[in-house]
């Protein structure tokens, strides 16, 4: 994803991808917090990390086209 994002002519398509990857990385550590198989604490971390950067990654995608 990173060479794509930094090569392409038109990045907007990589970090669509690469927002779509954080977001099934959130949905993984909620299923995984939920489930209780991470500890609860450092999963609510990571899912907060994850989902803004998938909502980052879709705001970028958007301004670039």
């Amino acid at each position: 994803l990173a060479s794509g994002l930094l090569w392409s002519e038109n990045p907007a398509h990589w970090l669509r991808a690469r927002a779509v990857s954080d977001a099934a990385d959130a949905a993984l550590l909620a299923g995984g917090a939920a489930f209780g198989a991470f500890p609860r604490g450092r999963s609510m971390l990571g899912l907060s990390v994850a989902v803004g950067f998938s909502a980052l990654g879709f705001i970028l995608a958007r301004r670039l086209g």
